[in-house]
């Protein structure tokens, strides 16, 4: 977003405090500032502020809540050149995500399952570009999880908003799995079903998709995946 990755010119001042108050809880933030043009010979600058928060809950053995909320913004100031209102990058973009998570069952079959939902925004501030650029998605999922003897089941069910000045659509999914291991664990096989429908003013598009995978390993270092 229109910082220059440049390593020998950029400047990071960051702070990321974590505490546990119980043995249940854990908080962490964070807060950071980053530049570039250290060296003064750019055209223009480019700013960045960054700050997160989060948390995790272990309210009972089998129940959890996470959370977290992130906050980006993006600045560009006078280099070696001033930089006009129609080309200056000024943007934010937050996010917030989080949900329960619960585990139920015996040592036979232990179940796992989580709800986890999203919320994303983007701000573009420029006066030219903002009317365009803007946009927001909102998401939840389903996801379930089981070990079944020597098998892993899963399966998961989402579904995704998104909207900005020219378009909005909607996208709709649900998959299972199922996963197995071998030889004393070196050979692991899996296989993942998933459907799929996305929904726009002008079309939707449908989609099944099949995928395996496997996964064999020889030794600590050596790994062959397909």
């Amino acid at each position: 977003m229109g910082v220059g990755y440049i390593t020998p010119d950029r400047e990071d001042i960051s702070i990321a405090p974590a505490v546990s108050p119980f043995s249940t809880l854990r908080l962490n933030a964070s807060l950071g500032v980053r530049r570039n043009n250290v060296s003064g010979d750019k055209l223009s600058t480019t700013r960045r502020l960054i700050s997160s928060f989060g948390g995790s809950w272990q309210a009972t053995g089998d129940l959890g809540f996470d959370l977290r909320y992130t906050n980006y913004s993006t600045t560009s100031a006078d280099g070696l050149r001033r930089v006009t209102d129609t080309t200056r990058i000024e943007n934010v973009s937050q996010s917030f995500s989080g949900g329960p998570r619960f585990s139920f069952g015996s040592e036979a079959m232990r179940h796992t399952m989580s709800l986890y939902l999203s919320h994303q925004k983007y701000d573009d501030r420029n006066i030219v570009s903002g009317a365009l650029n803007n946009n927001t998605s909102s998401s939840g999922a389903l996801n379930y999880s089981s070990m079944l003897g020597e098998y892993m089941l899963n399966g998961a069910l989402s579904h995704t908003v998104s909207s900005a000045t020219s378009y909005a659509n909607t996208t709709t999914s649900i998959s299972t799995g199922a996963s197995k291991a071998y030889f004393e664990q070196k050979l692991n096989l899996g296989a993942v079903l998933t459907y799929s429908v996305t929904r726009s003013a002008s079309a939707t598009d449908a989609q099944f998709l099949p995928s395996f995978n496997a996964t064999y390993q020889f030794s600590e270092r050596d790994m062959f995946s397909f």
